[in-house]
C-alpha cells in the first residue's frame, strides 16, 4: 500500500505591521496556500491582536502584540502550519486620545493627551486612571495617564526648546516644555505654574504646563 503523500504550506510566514492610528482602517492580508491541503481550517492564538477568516484573511492593527496564527487539516490538526504575527505601536505623531475602556498597559504606543498629568507616590491609593475618550487636548486634568502613554513629538528636525509663555494657559499652544521643568504633585497648593517667556533652560525650576510636550532629540551617525 502507497501512502498518501501530500505536500502543502502558508504563505506568507510572518505578518508585521502598526497598531492602527485613531480613525484609521486596520490592515488585512490573505494567507495563500500552496500544494494540495484538504479541509484547511484557520485560528488565531490571540484575535484580539489579529484575526482571521475562515478563508484565510488575517486582519490586524487593533492592538499591540504578538500572536501565532494556526492553519491546519480540521481532520488532521497534527499537520499544522504557523504564519507569526507582530503588531507595533503605531509611529504617527498625531495625538491620539485613549479610550475609557483601556486598563494600563493594554495599549502601548499611544499617545497622552494634551492635557494629561503624571501618578505620583505622594497621595496614597491614587491609583492611573483611564482618560475618557470625550476628553478633547486641554480640557481634563485631573486624569492620570495611563502608566505606558508616550509623549507627542516635534516632526521638524533642528526645533529648539521653547519657553513656554507667561500668558499661555493650558491648552492653548503645543511649545515644548523647557529642559528643566517639573511635573505637579499632589502635595496642598502646589499648583501649575506658568513659566515666564523670559526664561531660558536651567534658569528656574517652575512647573510644566499640563499640556506640555517634549521635545525629540535627533541622533545622526556620520560613521567614517
Amino acid at each position: 500500500m502507497v501512502a498518501d503523500i501530500r505536500y502543502w504550506d502558508v504563505f506568507p510566514k510572518s505578518i508585521r505591521g502598526f497598531r492602527t492610528p485613531n480613525g484609521g482602517q486596520d490592515v488585512t492580508v490573505p494567507l495563500v496556500l500552496c500544494g494540495e491541503p484538504e479541509g484547511v481550517a484557520f485560528e488565531s492564538d490571540d484575535a484580539s491582536v489579529a484575526t482571521v477568516t475562515g478563508a484565510g484573511v488575517v486582519t490586524l492593527g487593533m492592538k499591540v502584540g504578538h500572536t501565532t496564527i494556526r492553519v491546519f487539516e480540521a481532520d488532521h490538526p497534527e499537520n499544522t502550519r504557523s504564519v507569526v504575527v507582530d503588531v507595533a505601536p503605531c509611529p504617527g505623531t498625531d495625538i491620539q486620545t485613549i479610550g475609557a475602556a483601556n486598563a494600563p498597559g493594554e495599549d502601548t504606543g499611544r499617545y497622552a493627551l494634551e492635557g494629561h498629568v503624571h501618578e505620583n507616590n505622594l497621595k496614597p491609593g491614587n491609583s492611573i486612571q483611564p482618560v475618557g475618550t470625550a476628553n478633547a487636548p486641554g480640557t481634563d486634568d485631573t486624569h492620570f495617564a495611563r502608566a505606558d502613554h508616550v509623549h507627542e513629538g516635534l516632526t521638524q528636525f533642528g526645533t529648539n526648546i521653547q519657553p513656554v509663555g507667561a500668558a499661555n494657559s493650558p491648552g492653548t499652544a503645543n511649545q515644548a516644555a523647557r529642559v528643566d521643568h517639573v511635573h505637579r504633585g499632589t502635595l496642598p497648593g502646589s499648583a501649575i505654574q506658568t513659566c515666564g517667556a523670559n526664561n531660558q533652560a536651567g534658569a528656574s525650576e517652575k512647573f510644566a504646563r499640563e499640556d506640555h510636550i517634549h521635545k525629540i532629540v535627533w541622533l545622526e551617525y556620520t560613521g567614517a
